[in-house]
């Protein structure tokens, strides 16, 4: 099995032999929130089947212990402190593109850094380097690097590179009123399905066939899920189902994120499926990354619950994520 160094190998490398890459991001994933890295409560067979098939990074941190800028790391290759992204607030309306220093509260002693609102359009992304190379690009799921307000405006994903877009809501930090349809942060009013079908589901059905349709051609996915990021919500089944293993002495017993991990999972191994199927497993680099760690405060329990501090605090557990980079081979 050939191993992803994709943080590290030249581009011109990873063009010249021309796999298909997925990069499946998870948001706000504790490092401890899979089987396959130690949990005993949360269910999540298809991703275990993937750390087995390729490897496990036991000790892999995120760019932040924010949203946005891991995102923008992932796609230019610098740090926060580069792009100037430093806070997850790229779903608002006001557009800062410059780096400047604001006073911060009257007990702080450092001055704060305003965070740019935007990914600025000169970067050279992941997405426009492989699209160069020959490469089909799409992007499923969150974004949180900008929208925009005008024709002129350049910061959404097919301004970034991408070939596509879904369900196209660039400026969404969430998703909005819940997971379940209708899904009123979608502005499309195409795209609906039935009452209580998780945004994961339909979402991965669409990248599913998205990788039928490109199994002839390179091809870059990005699956940027919601999940499991607020609010909490998920089908009922699946809440019913971790309700009845419960067990207090278990640190893990949130049955309610139990059942958002588990549409996770579930939205993973429909991809990896559809890769199976089409028949380009040898030929397919996935990435499963976190874009930071867990929530922190104690009402989400879990893989989370000894992280302190609040969300965007610098602490091993906010930023400690899990990794399964590998190329698949069955």
């Amino acid at each position: 099995m050939r191993l992803l160094a994709l943080f590290l190998a030249p581009l011109a490398a990873l063009a010249a032999d021309k796999p298909n890459v997925v990069f499946i991001l998870a948001d706000d994933l504790g490092a401890h929130d899979l089987a396959c890295f130690g949990s005993t409560f949360y269910e999540t067979p298809n991703i275990d089947r993937l750390a087995k098939r390729g490897t496990r990074f036991t000790q892999a941190y995120a760019a932040s212990p924010l949203c946005s800028p891991t995102r923008s790391s992932i796609l230019v290759g610098q740090y926060p402190a580069r792009t100037g992204i430093t806070a997850p607030v790229c779903h608002i309306n006001p557009i800062y593109l410059n780096k400047e220093l604001i006073q911060g509260g009257p007990n702080k002693r450092l001055l704060d850094a305003n965070s740019l609102s935007r990914l600025k359009p000169e970067y050279f992304t992941l997405a426009e380097a492989l699209k160069e190379a020959g490469y089909a690009t799409a992007h499923f799921g969150k974004w949180h690097l900008g929208h925009n307000l005008k024709p002129a405006d350049h910061y959404e994903p097919m301004d970034q590179g991408f070939d596509s877009d879904f369900p196209h809501a660039p400026n969404a930090a969430g998703p909005g009123n819940g997971y379940l349809a209708p899904w009123k942060f979608i502005k499309d009013p195409t795209i609906t399905d039935d009452v209580g079908v998780n945004i994961e589901d339909r979402m991965s059905k669409e990248a599913a066939k998205y990788i039928a349709a490109h199994k002839d051609r390179p091809f870059y996915l990005n699956y940027w899920a919601y999940s499991v990021h607020s609010p909490w919500n998920a089908r009922a089944d699946y809440v019913e189902h971790f309700k009845s293993k419960v067990d207090p002495k278990n640190p893990q017993h949130n049955a309610l994120y139990a059942a958002m991990v588990k549409s996770l999972d579930d939205g993973v191994g429909r991809i990896v499926q559809a890769i199976d199927d089409a028949g380009i497993a040898d030929n397919t680099i996935i990435v499963f990354y976190s874009d930071n760690g867990g929530y922190a405060y104690p009402a989400q329990e879990g893989g989370r619950a000894r992280a302190f501090g609040g969300k965007d605090a610098v602490l091993d557990r906010r930023i400690a994520v899990a990794v399964l980079p590998g190329h698949q081979r069955v």
